[in-house]
């Protein structure tokens, strides 16, 4: 049974006071059901919906780690609520008050913290300064192998191979292995 509080709609102290007596209701009620129903963790786990996996940190998980249950719990959690943030955190306030039943508390903020940490790797900075790196790893190896076969490498060389694009470096390093002069290596 939810209990409903009446706010006005330009009262956002009304519409905390009501999201926080929602909040606190669906966890009665979790608590509730958890209380008279014997409950098969596995079969809450399995199931699409936020409410089954909120109950789940109750149940028992037959010897499954705490941290593999609690990992999977959240992301799926923010899976199914990953087009509603506020949703995800009404969800996260019950999974917070229910696992204290459970001394995991800490456990569950340790898995939030990891779940809202971003993949670096996928933001495009990143990829552009792997990118970079590579290429002046190409530069240093080709002028490595351009000095050891044909001695020093003058200064409009090495510039040339500082702006060169991937593709020439690319070029130049299959060139170095047939070439019997420095001009041969530079042909694009």
């Amino acid at each position: 049974m939810y209990f409903s509080v009446s706010t006005t709609p330009n009262s956002e102290q009304g519409a905390a006071r009501h999201s926080r007596w929602h909040t606190a209701n669906r966890a009665g009620l979790l608590l509730q059901h958890h209380r008279y129903a014997h409950v098969d963790c596995q079969t809450l786990l399995d199931q699409d919906s936020p409410d089954a996996l909120v109950l789940a940190i109750l149940c028992d998980f037959k010897g499954r780690p705490e941290r593999e249950v609690v990992h999977y719990i959240l992301t799926r959690l923010h899976q199914l609520t990953a087009e509603n943030e506020s949703r995800f955190r009404e969800y996260m306030r019950m999974l917070e008050i229910l696992s204290t039943n459970r001394d995991l508390e800490l456990l569950i903020e340790e898995e939030e913290k990891m779940l809202s940490q971003v993949d670096q790797t996928r933001l495009p900075f990143y990829r552009i300064g792997m990118q970079q790196g590579m290429q002046q790893e190409a530069v240093n190896l080709l002028e490595r192998q351009i000095k050891r076969r044909f001695g020093h490498l003058s200064d409009a060389r090495e510039q040339q191979l500082k702006r060169a694009t991937i593709e020439q470096l690319e070029c130049w390093a299959d060139n170095i292995l047939d070439a019997e002069s420095l001009d041969d290596v530079f042909k694009y």
